[in-house]
């Protein structure tokens, strides 16, 4: 399940806490909190589309947190692909789910770098990249 729920149509901030673990090299990335930007469009706004969408909510929340969580782990270089996705053009992916298909696709996040937070005492590292996912229904 997912820690949270992304709503349709509208520009979020995910921000995901350090988690503590440390990679073979001693740290990794996580170990310090980072924010994404992302968007999930509805592919069709029509009222089937809508109540899709949040039925499938959870599921999709959690397809783009996994997502989000590899990018920040090892960013995804153009042409990449990912297990269980398609391969499409670079820096675009598939995520197929029960009655739905995810596009996802990412870009710099030029805003972002100009960001400066802080959680408690620790900075707060904007990711490199937002994403863009569209929602599409297909039953």
């Amino acid at each position: 399940m997912a820690s949270f729920y992304l709503p349709s149509n509208k520009t979020t901030i995910v921000f995901f806490p350090p988690d503590g673990t440390t990679g073979p090299k001693g740290g990794s990335p996580l170990n310090d909190p980072h924010i994404v930007q992302v968007k999930v469009r509805l592919a069709k706004t029509t009222q089937l589309d809508r109540i899709a969408y949040a039925e499938a909510q959870s599921d999709v929340s959690q397809a783009i947190q996994t997502v989000l969580l590899a990018h920040i782990l090892r960013p995804f270089p153009r042409g990449d692909t990912l297990p269980g996705c398609e391969h499409l053009s670079d820096g675009d992916i598939i995520v197929e789910g029960k009655g739905y298909r995810l596009h996802g696709s990412f870009k710099p996040w030029d805003s972002g770098r100009t960001l400066v937070l802080e959680w408690g005492t620790l900075r707060i590292k904007p990711c490199s990249d937002k994403w863009n996912f569209t929602f599409k229904r297909l039953i």
